[in-house]
């Protein structure tokens, strides 16, 4: 709630401080938070205030307050939003042209409104934005072209994101790559070791050649390098894989093992944004059928066969969007988004075309080749071979574990030692991709499913029977776009003085 002295105290809705005037002895202003704790205040670079509009709504926000003396003390509020909304704010904002409102950011990346309000507060507050108000309330959001490395110059923990993510996903990528390149090693020192013992024993020219029968397959010291030390290696393996680009042996061990990631990574994103596109496109005013080909799918409660008779999926959007529900004479149900009927510019920015509807996609086994596969398999049999034939040799010996391990030492003692997490590895080596076959058979039928659903909702979009027909056209009385920003009462870079004498020469003009 924002308080500036004048003729009238007024309230602008989207702020969270209490602002005083300068006075006339030129002491300095002050804003107090909801805590009560006093802290320099300001939006823009100037230290001016205007009067505010009366109908303007309070709503839930962070305190604008910014000291600008400790550039570098990371007590920015742009810290405090995560990084990836933060980022996606950012996208918006440069992609809107700079000049928002909270509806606009909200339709464009599929953010719900709190994220939105609370991201654009705190950017505006980091980045000396400028803070607009028009005549009808709503608060608008201008930032300067160069906002990102305003930003980024107050925060040192926003600066050293990109490293940290790197960090993690170098560190990940260990990890996962461990257990590819742990199935070369374990043959090797398995192997080493059934040869070094068998050398030693009367029958060294049979073992010699059993041990001589490995199968043969290509391995590249390249096949090192991407996964550890590309960071971004099972991110580019994907987009590899898209463009039909074969996978090297350690990428095809590591498919089979572990399989390539989530099949829809940022399809919720997309999702939300495109709904945001409809709403938008409709003028603020939708039908529950238009949101089916998107949200159908997700509801327990609903019908397989006739998923759009109850129309409980539409919730999560009404949520997320600040939505309401409204019954027109005709009993049909009409869905509108007033904060989405808001915008900042008006004929300016094109219409996004949605997708026809949200198909998810299937989760594969390996994106790996037949011949790969076999490869992978054939690597992972004489792994387990080569165990069992190490443990026999051992079973069988006169001596102990120990005492071969003491007797021959180097590899047949790293052997020995490591046979019991060896034994482990060679069984989860099948058992993982068992268990991953078992669970993408349950995911895909239930994807194949929703798809199912979703393209029946959108082929009923196109059909457009005569009900439906109708129920569109009483959506479209409710659609209404309210341009902000032409005339502002109230911006935050312009002097109290200053709007005050502009309000005087419009009543002047109107006399």
């Amino acid at each position: 709630m924002l308080h500036v002295a004048g003729s009238v105290t007024r309230r602008v809705r989207g702020l969270g401080t209490e602002l005083r005037p300068r006075a006339a002895s030129g002491a300095a202003r002050v804003a107090r938070d909801r805590t009560g704790a006093t802290t320099s205040c300001g939006l823009a670079a100037s230290s001016r205030r205007a009067a505010l509009p009366s109908r303007a709504r309070p709503r839930q926000a962070v305190c604008l307050a910014s000291n600008l003396t400790g550039a570098f003390d990371d007590k920015s509020e742009s810290r405090k939003v995560s990084a990836e909304v933060r980022q996606k704010v950012e996208r918006a904002v440069e992609k809107l042209d700079y000049e928002v409102t909270v509806g606009d950011v909200a339709s464009s990346c599929g953010l719900s409104l709190p994220d939105a309000e609370r991201a654009l507060q705190a950017l505006a507050v980091d980045s000396l934005g400028t803070l607009k108000v028009a005549e009808d309330g709503e608060v608008l959001y201008s930032f300067g072209r160069d906002f990102r490395s305003v930003i980024r110059s107050k925060s040192l923990a926003i600066r050293l994101e990109p490293g940290i993510a790197k960090a993690k996903a170098t560190a990940a990528y260990l990890v996962r790559v461990g257990f590819g390149t742990a199935l070369i090693a374990s043959i090797v020192i398995v192997f080493a070791a059934i040869v070094v013992i068998s050398t030693s024993s009367r029958d060294d020219r049979d073992n010699r050649r059993s041990s001589s029968s490995l199968p043969f397959f290509r391995l590249s010291p390249f096949d090192f390098y991407y996964p550890y030390w590309d960071p971004y290696y099972y991110r580019r393996r994907q987009e590899r894989i898209a463009y039909g680009e074969e996978m090297n042996t350690l990428e095809a061990i590591f498919s089979f093992v572990f399989g390539d990631g989530d099949q829809n990574e940022g399809l919720d994103d997309l999702k939300w944004e495109a709904i945001g596109n409809v709403i938008r496109n409709s003028r603020g005013a939708v039908t529950a059928e238009q949101l089916a080909p998107f949200l159908i799918g997700e509801a327990k409660e609903e019908d397989p066969n006739n998923p759009l008779d109850i129309e409980s999926f539409v919730l999560p959007a009404l949520q997320r969007f600040d939505g309401r529900a409204e019954v027109d004479e005709s009993g049909n149900i009409v869905y509108y988004f007033p904060e989405l009927q808001k915008t900042a510019a008006a004929g300016s920015r094109s219409a996004k075309t949605a997708p026809g509807y949200l198909q998810e996609r299937e989760w594969s086994f390996t994106s790996a080749s037949v011949e790969q596969r076999a490869a992978a398999v054939g690597l992972g049999i004489v792994n387990v071979v080569g165990i069992v034939s190490f443990t026999n040799i051992l079973a069988n010996s006169a001596l102990s574990a120990s005492q071969i391990a003491q007797t021959y030492g180097g590899v047949v003692s790293l052997a020995v030692g490591l046979l019991p997490y060896l034994k482990v590895y060679a069984a989860g080596f099948f058992a993982i991709p068992v268990v991953r076959w078992l669970l993408n058979r349950g995911t895909n039928k239930a994807i194949g499913e929703r798809n199912a659903r979703r393209m029946m909702a959108f082929k009923r979009l196109q059909q457009m029977d005569p009900a439906l027909r109708e129920k569109l056209r009483s959506a479209r009385r409710y659609g209404d776009t309210k341009v902000s920003g032409a005339e502002a009462v109230f911006t935050s870079d312009r002097d109290l003085e200053e709007l005050a004498m502009d309000e005087f020469d419009a009543k002047l003009r109107d006399k």
